[in-house]
């Protein structure tokens, strides 16, 4: 077995009109999930410009993350940065989760994607 550990990848957009950082509505602030170092996902910004099938996905993920051992990076679209990495990736729909060379987009399969995590 390879040192290397799976990276799951995970696309979503914050920005849908409705992000303002200094309003929270009912939505949990992720702070112990995303901590500050990490690379993809601002542990400060809101959360309240995700769709409900974004914010499950992301739970899901983050739970089966303790479960399977895997890196999973978020990338908000919203940024410049991630954005041009959604484009090197040919990111079409939101949200869309890669692993490896398997690719899962808009309506996303949890049973295919957890097939990929076995």
């Amino acid at each position: 077995m390879s040192g290397k550990k799976l990276i799951v990848e995970l696309f979503v957009n914050t920005n849908k009109g409705v992000v303002m950082d200094s309003h929270r509505q009912n939505l949990p602030p992720f702070r112990q999930i995303y901590g500050k170092k990490s690379q993809t996902w601002d542990a400060e910004r809101n959360l309240e410009g995700l769709s409900a099938k974004e914010l499950e996905i992301l739970i899901w993920l983050e739970e089966l993350r303790t479960k399977h051992n895997f890196e999973l990076k978020v990338y908000d679209i919203e940024k410049a940065s991630h954005s041009l990495h959604a484009i090197s990736k040919k990111v079409r729909h939101i949200p869309t989760v890669i692993i490896g060379s398997q690719r899962f987009e808009g309506e996303i399969d949890k049973g295919r994607v957890l097939e990929c995590l076995i």
